[in-house]
């Protein structure tokens, strides 16, 4: 465009299932091996919408001044990448080996009730109910920052369909949990953890020497007003019943030679010579 401004707009609008997310992701294996439809919902990588902005402006400024202004100051242009990006799905699991069959890890919790998103960024204090049954995914007291209130989850497991507590003889069964077994009501990936709001900034001026010949000062900007991109609860974070961090967020980033990396703000300065 005129004045030295371009820009590239990407929107993607997607949805994904799957009844797995493939070798060695967060939902690998079948829940139920004899039913494997039970595991069918939005896969790990599912990610809804994502828009990403890509303006480029050739500063004009002193770009006709005196030859001091126009060399010192003038040259300078500045380009952003702005990513908005919701998050991916991820799955609870109860972990209370309700199903007797031994997998433990694929078991889910029972909903018995709307399930609210909270602001991670803030702390919240959630507890077992006296009832034994909302609440139970979580270990005791918790404060932290959840991404979801936990309270209308249920992990306790309970006597099977049909059969009241008093004729089951282990007492460790509580009326109206998870039935034996079963795996739990709760789908697959039906929650959804935190999305991306994150802008990189380069700014940068070139040294003309000759008609092919330029050095080239660059400072980038990674994350550059430093926002918090949190991750979603992991299975080794968040996602398990009676875990110590059941329903928080414990992380803003992964190791940064993961795809998923989200970083704090990280500043790079550079120079290269073209010719």
């Amino acid at each position: 465009m005129s004045h030295g401004l371009g820009f590239r707009v990407a929107y993607t609008i997607s949805k994904t299932i799957d009844v797995t997310s493939g070798f060695r992701a967060r939902s690998s294996s079948y829940t139920d091996p004899a039913d494997p439809a039970f595991d069918r919902g939005l896969a790990d990588f599912d990610t809804p919408q994502r828009l990403v902005l890509s303006p480029i402006w050739e500063i004009p400024f002193f770009k006709n001044g005196n030859a001091f202004e126009k060399h010192a100051l003038g040259g300078w242009t500045v380009s952003t990448i702005a990513a908005f990006q919701k998050g991916n799905p991820f799955t609870l699991f109860s972990y209370n080996y309700g199903d007797e069959l031994g997998l433990g890890s694929g078991d889910r919790p029972d909903v018995v009730g709307p399930i609210q998103m909270l602001n991670p960024r803030k702390q919240s204090t959630f507890a077992p109910s006296a009832n034994g049954l909302n609440g139970s995914c979580l270990s005791g007291q918790s404060t932290g920052h959840f991404l979801f209130n936990p309270t209308n989850l249920v992990c306790a497991v309970g006597p099977p369909n049909g059969m009241p507590v008093p004729n089951v003889p282990s007492t460790s069964l509580i009326q109206g949990g998870v039935p034996l077994f079963t795996f739990g009501n709760m789908g697959r990936n039906v929650l959804r953890g935190p999305g991306i709001n994150n802008f990189d900034i380069s700014l940068m001026k070139n040294f003309q020497f000759t008609e092919s010949k330029y050095l080239q000062f660059q400072t980038n900007f990674f994350n550059a007003f430093n926002h918090a991109q949190f991750f979603s609860p992991t299975f080794s974070e968040g996602t398990v019943g009676m875990g110590t961090e059941f329903g928080q967020v414990t992380t803003d980033s992964t190791p940064s030679n993961s795809p998923y990396y989200r970083g704090p703000r990280i500043i790079q300065f550079a120079l290269k010579l073209y010719f």
